[in-house]
């Protein structure tokens, strides 16, 4: 099964990074991340299904993909444009982070009520670490995760929603490649557990501000080194999705399918 999204019936245009100001120019910095990410999907069809994975190995292949630009190279300097592990929410960091944990990996948003008690005696908080952002690092502009499991977890991939459409992050793009392998589920179980997932973390952001509507996903499944799932949506203010020679033009991405 795939799901594609189109803004306005196409591609959406390549990130632009601008050194100073955080808006699109054609004569500022240029990264496509798009094209890492299908370089990466076709690499990970060499996947056995008895592998031992995670993430990490995703984390080190993108970094040295991205480096070879040498813009995005760490130098270990103030003006390194690219930066991992980066925390959400700079202003919350000395309240133990933005997020915290009510049990069992049910990650939320700290509420003004959750302010009123002592953070000092609740060890659940967390910063919420976004896997790469690329930007200056205390004012970012893009957010990178990814997930490498052999199975969806449902927790993680919430919580992965969550800190990339949480406008408070103050990032304006946001792009995720989860990477599931030595399974074949049926494709309407793959699309609706992420499906799920999304709403989830869209149910957990409610209260805040207009979730991020700049946002990229990309999921696979690959059993016998085959891609059997593959599932892609965008997240625009306005955007034309076509599934199955069907296509329905959406307003709000809240009210979509997704």
């Amino acid at each position: 099964m795939i799901l594609i999204l189109y803004w306005a019936g196409e591609i959406l245009p390549s990130l632009v990074i601008c050194n100073n100001l955080r808006y699109l120019s054609n004569n500022m910095y240029y990264i496509d991340i798009e094209s890492i990410f299908k370089k990466l999907i076709e690499e990970l069809k060499n996947i056995d299904n008895d592998a031992h994975l995670n993430e990490r190995y995703l984390h080190h292949r993108f970094s040295f993909l991205l480096q070879q630009d040498e813009k995005y190279r760490i130098t270990f300097s103030s003006k390194d444009l690219f930066h991992p592990e980066w925390a959400t929410y700079i202003k919350d960091k000395r309240n133990g982070g933005r997020y915290y944990d009510e049990g069992n990996r049910k990650y939320l948003v700290k509420t003004d009520e959750f302010f009123e008690k002592d953070p000092k005696k609740d060890k659940r908080h967390d910063s919420g670490f976004i896997d790469f952002v690329i930007g200056f690092s205390n004012q970012p502009y893009c957010g990178i995760e990814f997930k490498m499991s052999k199975s969806i977890d449902k927790k993680g991939l919430i919580y992965d929603f969550m800190k990339l459409l949480d406008p408070k992050n103050k990032i304006d793009i946001g792009y995720s490649l989860a990477v599931y392998y030595g399974r074949k589920s049926k494709p309407c179980v793959f699309y609706s557990t992420i499906k799920q997932c999304l709403e989830e973390a869209k149910c957990r952001l409610e209260a805040r501000e207009k979730p991020l509507n700049n946002y990229h996903f990309y999921a696979i499944e690959v059993f016998d080194r085959q891609i059997v799932n593959r599932v892609e949506f965008r997240t625009c203010s306005e955007y034309e999705s076509a599934t199955n020679g069907l296509s329905m033009i959406c307003n709000d991405y809240r009210k979509c399918c997704l």
